[in-house]
């Protein structure tokens, strides 16, 4: 178990951006397409998927009302309202934002999620977005109206205003 800082009730363990999260049957996650460095895209403006696996720990027991919060050049795309009710701060609390949503990239530079506790907030994952020519286009590519687009309303919004994570929950991870 990572070592928590006394101000801020959340280690951080792992926060993963990537393509898509499938649950499996067996309770595992099975992450498609993960960024393990910057985001790199053949152009711009592009629509991207993106989903976020994280992996916390918690200082106390009980449940605690969190915040994940998805910025592109500090433009906040998305905000993901979720509880986390942890039994055992020995066991990993699992967030993961899935169906990934669809983001408009304008063009260079960076983004972040960052995760709000009692207003508190801390950067959990922050990659640069470059552009390469020589690479294939991504598989969804889409116009600026893309956040104007049902399936990006859809991942931004549910009938409380607020988009929340498939699964936040506590419990062993295999």
């Amino acid at each position: 178990m990572p070592r928590l800082n006394k101000s801020f009730p959340f280690e951080v363990e792992t926060a993963l951006f990537c393509e898509s999260i499938r649950q499996e049957g067996s309770g595992k996650a099975s992450i498609l397409g993960a960024m393990s460095g910057d985001m790199l895209l053949p152009t711009t403006p592009v629509g991207v998927p993106l989903g976020i696996f994280v992996v916390l720990y918690a200082k106390n027991v009980g449940k605690t009302p969190i915040v994940l919060e998805f910025r592109v050049n500090n433009q906040v795309l998305l905000q993901v309202n979720a509880d986390v009710d942890i039994r055992d701060t020995k066991d990993p609390a699992i967030l993961a934002v899935t169906p990934p949503f669809p983001i408009l990239v304008q063009g260079p530079g960076t983004i972040t999620a960052e995760l709000v506790v009692n207003g508190e907030r801390r950067v959990i994952k922050q990659r640069e977005i470059r552009i390469d020519p020589s690479l294939p286009m991504p598989s969804i590519v889409s116009s600026p109206q893309l956040a104007q687009s049902p399936v990006a309303a859809q991942a931004t919004t549910s009938p409380r205003g607020k988009r929340r994570p498939s699964a936040p929950r506590a419990g062993g991870a295999s």
